[in-house]
C-alpha cells in the first residue's frame, strides 16, 4: 500500500489527499484518514501542498501586478 502511494504521489504530486484516499479505499480496501495521509506524504517529501503554494504564489503574485496596475492607471484618470 505504501508503495503505490509513493509511486501515485511521486507521479503526480499534486493529487489531493482526498483523491488518494479514495484510491486506496477502491485499490486496498482500507479506509485511511487523510491526516494520516498528509503525515505521509510530508515525510516522504511528496505532499500536494508544494505544488500548491507555488501555482498561488505565482498567481498571488500576477493578481497583485494587476491589482497595482489598475491603481496606476485609475489614479492617472
Amino acid at each position: 500500500m505504501r508503495e503505490f502511494l509513493e509511486t501515485t504521489c511521486r507521479e503526480v504530486p499534486s493529487t489531493a489527499s482526498h483523491v488518494m484516499q479514495a484510491a486506496l479505499q477502491e485499490r486496498f480496501g482500507i479506509l485511511v484518514s487523510i491526516g494520516h495521509l498528509n503525515r505521509v506524504r510530508a515525510e516522504l517529501g511528496i505532499g500536494s501542498r508544494t505544488v500548491q503554494r507555488e501555482k498561488n504564489s505565482s498567481s498571488l503574485a500576477r493578481q497583485r501586478y494587476r491589482t497595482f496596475k489598475r491603481g496606476q492607471v485609475h489614479s492617472s484618470s
